[in-house]
């Protein structure tokens, strides 16, 4: 949503953080661009097990940037506690399921021969 269109919420949370107006718009387009860019790159590399582990960080830094600078919004329906322990619990399966997944090097099947 953060690129197509800026909730309220999110603007406010901007301000409270310094921004205002048009560099809150611009920094809001950046999150959102990098968050659609961090969800390609887990796609895409999946068995990266730095990237899930950046995701766990930034969604603790993400968290911890609501406490310090907007608190009011933890308590919110929606709020980012639940989303992001949320997150880092699937990354943290993701982390621990990895090196049970198969893989091509893996695989146990053999080809029948004709």
């Amino acid at each position: 949503p953060k690129v197509i269109f800026r909730h309220a919420d999110e603007l406010t949370m901007m301000s409270q953080c310094g921004l205002s107006g048009d560099s809150a718009d611009k920094v809001l387009l950046l999150i959102g661009l990098a968050e659609i860019l961090l969800g390609l790159l887990m796609l895409i590399c999946w068995r990266d097990r730095k990237l899930l582990w950046t995701n766990i960080a930034l969604m603790i830094t993400a968290l911890s940037m609501v406490a310090l600078k907007s608190p009011n919004y933890l308590v919110a329906a929606f709020n980012p506690v639940s989303l992001n322990f949320c997150m880092i619990a699937l990354t943290a399966i993701a982390l621990l399921i990895a090196p049970y997944m198969p893989t091509a090097k893996t695989c146990r099947r053999t080809k029948k021969e004709p």
